[in-house]
Order: structure tokens, then sequence, then C-alpha cells
């Protein structure tokens, strides 16, 4: 080993980076690029699993299989990425929704507003 201890080899290795700071950086990128599809699913899947604990990833997995790649709400195709819809009180999962109607489902779960924004409709169908 040419350093006496890990430390001393962890020295000079941030020394070198330090040092060679757009080598390091352009090889960054250039693994970014290469591998951008891995990353970006292994990100989401940290995100859910950190998120909404253990098992979450392969639930919303098997969900957006289970739908067919579709919004368990409207219906439609995936163009971005789904987002995980869950219980805010008892955190329990329920399917792959799409971005717009994970939004209207939070405003879906205050009864209160659910009731006015029909009351609020109705009154602008009428005139």
């Amino acid at each position: 080993m040419p350093y006496s201890s890990k430390s001393k080899a962890l020295a000079q290795c941030q020394k070198w980076r330090k040092a060679n700071r757009e080598k390091v950086n352009e090889s960054a990128r250039r693994y970014r690029a290469a591998h951008a599809e891995k990353l970006a699913t292994k990100s989401s899947q940290r995100h859910r699993e950190r998120t909404y604990g253990a098992g979450a990833h392969q639930h919303f997995e098997r969900q957006i299989d289970a739908q067919r790649g579709c919004c368990g709400m409207c219906g439609e195709t995936f163009v971005r990425p789904p987002r995980l819809d869950h219980n805010h009180e008892t955190g329990q999962w329920r399917g792959a929704v799409c971005g717009r109607c994970n939004i209207a489902l939070g405003y879906y779960e205050d009864q209160r507003l659910t009731e006015l924004a029909g009351l609020y409709l109705e009154y602008w169908e009428g005139q």
C-alpha cells in the first residue's frame, strides 16, 4: 500500500480532486449522460422508499403495470412521471396518478372544499 493509513490516502485523493476539478466534473458529466435512465430510476426509487417506506417503489411499479401505464383517476396515458397517490392520514398507498389528478385529489380530500367547488360550478352554469 503506497500510504501508511487510509486517512493519508483519502487526503491525497481529495487534494488531487481539488487540483483537477475540471477533469473530475467532466468525468461526472460523462457518467451521468451515459447512465441517465439508470440514475433517474434509482433516484425516484430512493425518494419513494424514503418518503413512503419500504416496498413503496415496488407497489408503485406494480400499480403502473396493473393500470397499463395510465392514470388511475382520469385514465390518460402517463406523459410525465406518475405520482404515488396515498392517504395522508393513514399513509396507505393507493395507485399511480398523473400530476394533474394528484393535485385534484389533494383538494378532493377536503370535503368542504369539494362541496364549495360544486356550488361554484353550479352557480356559473346557470349564468
